[in-house]
């Protein structure tokens, strides 16, 4: 800049000397080839394959990588009471999902009200549950599951568990099994899910109103089907 501002100027002045020697030119850059690539990657960051390993080590399993990651269990209705802030719209259910001492219990709570208005026809009803949500507060009142339910515009109905089926009893989807659940196995664990997460475990209504996962996988238990009621074939289960 010059002596009497700060101000940088929009053009400078060479200072060398006329007839000033330039050394000869170099190359900045030069291309590579491949293999000195691989070789830098060896050294600095290890293969492409080493790399693609790392990156799926270092990836958390999903839940819904799973073959079947929702824990459906049939459930008996041992009481129903309005929600105490959602009377018109909310039952508080007490489901049996077996063990002894009522060990299985869970409390539910279910937006059913506006099609089973009747309590007295909820009591002792076998439902499907999904148990493996993870528990949240509606409206001040603890949920500790869901109870299945298809819908298709203005049709709603529970999903029905086969009648001789007992509380607690695994609904498996077609001959999907999780690790675990193989002949010989212990049985297996279910991952907890958010809701978001369930709601993406694509469950529908098929032929003769069955229950499907993934519109092949019928959902049953011990071989006998799970279906819907009040419903036309297609509708979506939540």
């Amino acid at each position: 800049h010059s002596p009497d501002t700060n101000a940088i100027p929009d053009t400078f002045e060479l200072t060398l000397a006329e007839g000033h020697a330039l050394g000869a030119p170099e190359l900045l850059f030069k291309t590579i080839t491949e293999e000195e690539v691989e070789a830098l990657r060896v050294r600095f960051g290890g293969t492409q394959e080493e790399a693609a390993q790392g990156s799926a080590a270092a990836a958390p399993p999903s839940a819904l990588d799973l073959p079947f990651p929702a824990e459906l269990r049939v459930g008996a209705v041992v009481s129903v009471e309005a929600h105490p802030e959602s009377a018109d719209r909310l039952w508080v259910l007490q489901v049996d999902l077996g063990g002894d001492a009522g060990a299985g219990r869970r409390q539910v709570v279910a937006g059913i009200r506006e099609f089973y208005p009747d309590p007295a026809g909820l009591v002792g009803r076998k439902v499907v549950v999904a148990c493996n949500l993870k528990a949240v507060s509606l409206k001040g009142v603890e949920s500790q599951g869901m109870v299945l339910a298809a819908s298709k515009k203005e049709a709603f109905g529970l999903l029905r568990a086969p009648d001789a089926a007992e509380p607690g009893a695994l609904v498996l989807a077609g001959d999907l099994r999780n690790p675990g659940q193989e002949p010989g196995g212990t049985g297996g664990s279910y991952p907890t899910l958010e809701l978001k997460e369930f709601q993406k475990v694509a469950l529908t209504v098929g032929a003769g109103l069955r229950a499907f996962f993934k519109k092949s996988n019928g959902l049953h238990v011990g071989g006998e089907p799970v279906v819907a009621e009040n419903v036309p074939e297609g509708a979506k289960i939540k």
